[in-house]
């Protein structure tokens, strides 16, 4: 009788899932569909496209070959995760500039700019505060 009953939870599990999924492509989808993201080219618009050196068979060609990899996917894989590379660290000082906290305004928003991690420094009164995000 237990098997019976565990067999209809993950039967209703899976169904539940399934369906979560199905919805959540179907969002997915109609989202993307938006005219913010594009549309295919007509009037003038296409009549340029198609006068293009690179427009062929209804595609744009690259004059030169731009293979997606250059070597086979599992030899990619490995010198990914096994090989190390000799370019880790830079072969130069990397110049910077150090940064006079004191002479920022009263209450000084500093960030760190396009690095990874992100850093926002915020100083409001006495409280000080470092965010990485």
């Amino acid at each position: 009788m237990k098997t019976k009953h565990k067999a209809k939870g993950v039967f209703r599990f899976l169904k539940w899932s399934a369906l979560t999924l199905v919805v959540l492509i179907g969002l997915i989808t109609s989202y993307m569909m938006h005219p913010q993201f594009g549309k295919r080219p007509s009037g003038e618009r296409l009549k340029r496209i198609q006068q293009s050196k690179q427009f062929k068979d209804g595609k744009f060609r690259n004059n030169s070959p731009t293979p997606q990899l250059t070597q086979s996917w599992t030899v990619a894989f490995s010198d990914y995760f096994f090989k190390r590379s000799a370019e880790t660290s830079p072969k130069h000082k990397i110049p910077s500039v150090p940064v006079d906290w004191d002479s920022l305004l009263p209450n000084p928003m500093v960030w760190s700019g396009w690095g990874t991690p992100p850093i926002c420094y915020v100083q409001t009164g006495k409280l000080s505060l470092s965010i990485q995000y």
